[in-house]
């Protein structure tokens, strides 16, 4: 093929908008379905460790931060700091 006819269709292709709708067009559509579907599950079904981190964002201090468990009973850290004196309130 010529390199002069490979550049006049290169240049026609550029100039056409169906090139540049879809070259924005198709990603965008793809994506969409992956971003809402990230977001619906972050929202409705998040791990216990999304649930702490967003408890631990809530409170300022880390310390502050707690749990409830099934009972609905708080896990809370004891006066010292440390986790092997648990404390159910």
């Amino acid at each position: 093929m010529d390199f002069q006819l490979l550049l006049t269709l290169a240049g026609m292709v550029l100039r056409c908008g169906y090139f540049w709708f879809g070259l924005f067009l198709v990603p965008t559509a793809c994506l969409v379905k992956d971003v809402a579907w990230t977001a619906a599950k972050h929202t409705y079904h998040k791990t216990l460790l999304e649930q702490v981190q967003e408890l631990e964002m809530k409170t300022r201090e880390l310390g502050k931060a707690m749990l409830r468990d099934s009972n609905g009973k708080r896990w809370l850290k004891t006066s010292h700091g440390n986790w092997d004196d648990l404390i159910i309130r």
